[in-house]
């Protein structure tokens, strides 16, 4: 089924799906672009979309806006039974914005369900969006109920203003055999808050093989947000397998209240538990580090110079401590397409700063 062009209004009803609902694309897929979901409410899943999809055929939402909708899990989309996509035909969220929807149980915006099958969301904006009093997810709820979990890469995305009781901006839950890890790449998260974390990894195991982290953060900046920055821990089963690590790298973590990372492997069994915190800042917080999270190569402790963060500029002053310090891990865009690197080196969080042309003449703030 696709759906181009259209905008849906104030619908209000019971069932799953406020403006677009149901199975009716479970054998053909969903695929809708371009499209304006405002102020449509549901009890039920999926405020303004709820979007069923199996058998090996996707799900793909790209330039939409989902304004003011609804509902019960997934305040403006929810994504079911994902289990079948494969990495041609998968679920797959691009270049929409989520602005002040309200899920009044959890997934403020999204919530992605799924027995297996792993999501991308690529450059999407999530602004203002809440749960329930005791919801979790402010913005992202991912739940995973079977084999083999695995990891939900979120790319060039901004989580600001969401809230909840548990992951301000997003939330892993673990519903059966394992958990989505959740992975973000040039991502920046400012004012979202929460009872407990910003990005919370709550779960059993994340994978058998590959990568065995809860939360990976690559060039990202986390700042300004309350209830604490990162929140994971390591589990195993004997069937299920292992997983929950914490990886960051060129990413800073700075402000968020509580601890800044915290990371338990005290179930631990199998794979390797230790965390990776390497070259990144993590700054200012009651405790920067909580029970096994450690710093390690090449990160630091001190402020990180932003440009203007009360005016949501969050580019590092190129005085600033995390300028050329970071290390290659293949990412050769910023958050807004800025190559990297600009400077001698590349630079810790979601922006690359432009060097100072030869001759300009800086005054120091």
């Amino acid at each position: 089924a696709t759906v181009d062009g259209f905008t849906f209004l104030n619908a209000s009803h019971g069932g799953d799906g406020g403006a677009i609902g149901g199975s009716g694309g479970s054998h053909t897929g969903w695929f809708i672009n371009n499209c304006l979901f405002s102020n449509n409410v549901t009890a039920g899943k999926g405020g303004a979309v709820y979007a069923y999809g199996q058998w090996q055929f996707p799900v793909i939402i790209t330039n939409c806006d989902f304004l003011a909708n609804t509902g019960g899990d997934g305040g403006a989309l929810y994504v079911p039974n994902t289990a079948s996509f494969t990495a041609g035909n998968k679920c797959r969220v691009v270049n929409s914005r989520f602005v002040n929807n309200i899920a009044t149980n959890s997934g403020g915006a999204l919530c992605l369900y799924s027995a297996g099958g792993q999501p991308d969301v690529l450059s999407c904006d999530f602004l203002g969006n809440r749960t329930g009093t005791n919801g979790n997810g402010g913005a992202v709820l991912a739940l995973s109920s079977g084999s083999p979990g695995g990891m939900i890469p979120f790319v060039s995305c901004r989580f600001i203003g969401n809230s909840a009781k548990n992951g301000g901006a997003a939330y892993s839950q673990q519903t059966g055999a394992r958990s989505f890890g959740l992975a973000f790449t040039n991502c920046l998260f400012h004012g979202n808050t929460a009872t407990n974390y910003t990005v919370y990894h709550e779960g059993w195991i994340v994978t058998t093989t590959g990568d065995p982290y809860g939360v990976d953060m690559n060039f990202c900046t986390m700042a300004d947000n309350t209830g604490g920055g990162i929140w994971s821990w390591w589990y195993y089963d004997v069937t299920y397998g292992y997983g929950g690590n914490v990886r960051l790298r060129n990413t800073m973590v700075s402000g968020n209240g509580a601890y800044g990372v915290y990371y338990d492997y005290s179930a631990y069994v199998g794979g390797n538990r230790n965390p990776v915190i390497i070259f990144s800042d993590v700054y200012g917080h009651t405790a920067n580090y909580g029970d096994d999270a450690v710093a390690g190569a090449g990160t630091i402790s001190a402020s990180p110079l932003f440009v203007d963060a009360s005016g949501l500029d969050y580019h590092l002053r190129s005085r600033s401590p995390g300028v050329d310090v970071g290390t290659n891990i293949d990412v050769v865009v910023d958050l807004v397409g800025t190559n990297r690197p600009l400077g001698k080196g590349y630079d810790m969080g979601c922006y690359e700063t432009v060097p100072p042309r030869p001759g300009s003449v800086f005054v120091a703030h």
